[in-house]
Formats: structure tokens, sequence, C-alpha cells
């Protein structure tokens, strides 16, 4: 993967989310967010990961990228560093959900960029929320919030 960094000050990290949820610490905020547990709600355990990381590491702005990312180019981390105060990412929208609801398109953390200040500024979670039918992704509540 490092070959497809930008020469810039960027360094690559692949975490271990077991290891990330057992050593690292929660933010303040956390405890105010539902974390539904069970198979079904998968995205639970990705979401407390990701907030764990995120305010636990000492990096000023972070990339996220799923492990089965394509590695992406130069342009892509152009794209992403491009402006340091905005929560940017690949839109997806809700397809899980009835119609009503699931066009809200969100900035998905499979390909996201944010600062850990932007991030402490939020005060959010990455929890799926519990809906009237359903339950929202990871990055749903981030994104309204932002």
């Amino acid at each position: 993967m490092n070959h497809f960094l930008p020469k810039d000050d960027i360094e690559f990290l692949q975490l271990d989310m077991e290891l990330v949820k057992r050593e690292m610490q929660e933010p303040p905020w956390a405890e105010a967010h539902n974390i539904h547990k069970g198979d079904q709600f998968s995205n639970s355990f990705h979401a407390k990961c990701l907030y764990k990381f995120l305010y636990s590491l000492p990096y000023n702005h972070f990339i996220i990228l799923d492990i089965d990312a394509v590695p992406p180019g130069p342009k892509f981390f152009d794209f992403m560093l491009s402006n340091r105060q905005w929560l940017i990412g690949t839109a997806h929208a809700a397809n899980h959900l009835n119609n009503g609801e699931k066009f809200i398109s969100y900035a998905s953390p499979a390909a996201m960029s944010i600062s850990k200040h932007t991030y402490c500024l939020l005060q959010e979670s990455f929890a799926p929320d519990k809906i009237s039918e359903g339950f929202y992704d990871s990055g749903v509540g981030l994104t309204i919030a932002a």
C-alpha cells in the first residue's frame, strides 16, 4: 500500500479491530450513543473501533479505508486531503431501509477523510441508531452532525 501514498507526511496503518476495541480509549461522549449487540449489528463493532482509534491515535487527520478498498492513486489522496476541516467520503445510501428513509446519503467509512479536530467537535458516534424500521449504517449520524 505504501507505494500508492503521496510523498507527503502520510503514514499507513492497518489496524486489528479486536486490538483497537480491547486496548484503545473511548471518547467521553461514547456512552451517550447506543451500541447494539448481536450478529445482525456487526457495524456496531465496526463503529466502536472507528471512534476508539479516531479518539486515541496521535494523528491530526485520518483517511479511513476498508481493508478491501481498491488501492487508490495520488488523485484520490489529493481529493481526500483537499480540505481537512470537512468530512469527505464516498456517498452511500441505506438501501436496506424502507423507501422513505433509504435515500439518506452519507459519507461511508469505507473511504472517509476527517480531522481529529472535526471529529471531536462533532462528538458523534459511528454507531448505527435505531429508527422506525431498521438501523442506520455506520457513518450516518456523523454525516448528519457534520
